[in-house]
């Protein structure tokens, strides 16, 4: 299936809950990401298809209150590519679509598989599961570069163990403009 179609049959699952303008403007957006993607554009419309058919993106909760996963996912993404552009940042445009658009997959349910929090849980400890979760789907679908995989990993950990790459400094920006808008 091309992305075309994918990205029909995705706009057709967003207007059952949300207006059809709406809708249309993610899924422009979607369109526009995607075509910063070419490289590997055939595993990312893979992805989006399970995505589409496998879990509940279209109607998944973010961590913004009130908002859908895949609008706050398609708003990181370009979030992400105008910090990366304001800042110079020699970082490639596809690594910012691709951790910008799945860095939160984790939240998705697969099938009766669902991300759990356990109450009482450390938050940092909490928020590595989802982060790990998310990179252990993507990666099922979409090769990351190491770079993509610690933004993924990390983009919501303050002291890693590990040198923090460009990358994941933009994407922890993104989501911190994103969460606050």
């Amino acid at each position: 299936m091309g992305i075309e179609e994918t990205l029909s049959y995705i706009n057709s699952g967003l207007k059952e809950s949300m207006p059809p303008e709406k809708a249309d403007s993610i899924t422009d957006t979607l369109y526009k990401l995607f075509e910063r993607t070419r490289a590997r554009g055939t595993p990312i419309v893979d992805f989006l298809e399970f995505l589409r058919t496998e879990t509940d993106w279209l109607k998944a909760s973010s961590p913004k209150e009130g908002m859908p996963l895949i609008e706050y996912s398609v708003n990181v993404a370009k979030e992400l590519l105008e910090i990366k552009g304001s800042e110079g940042a020699d970082v490639d445009d596809e690594s910012c679509v691709v951790v910008g658009l799945f860095h939160e997959i984790g939240l998705v349910k697969i099938d009766s598989e669902g991300f759990e929090e356990i109450k009482g849980e450390d938050p940092e400890v909490r928020s590595m599961r989802l982060a790990s979760r998310s990179l252990r789907i993507i990666a099922r679908y979409v090769p990351l570069t190491p770079e993509e995989a610690q933004a993924i990993l990390y983009h919501d950990v303050q002291d890693i163990p590990v040198k923090r790459l460009k990358l994941t400094e933009l994407l922890q920006k993104a989501v911190e403009k994103v969460m606050g808008s």
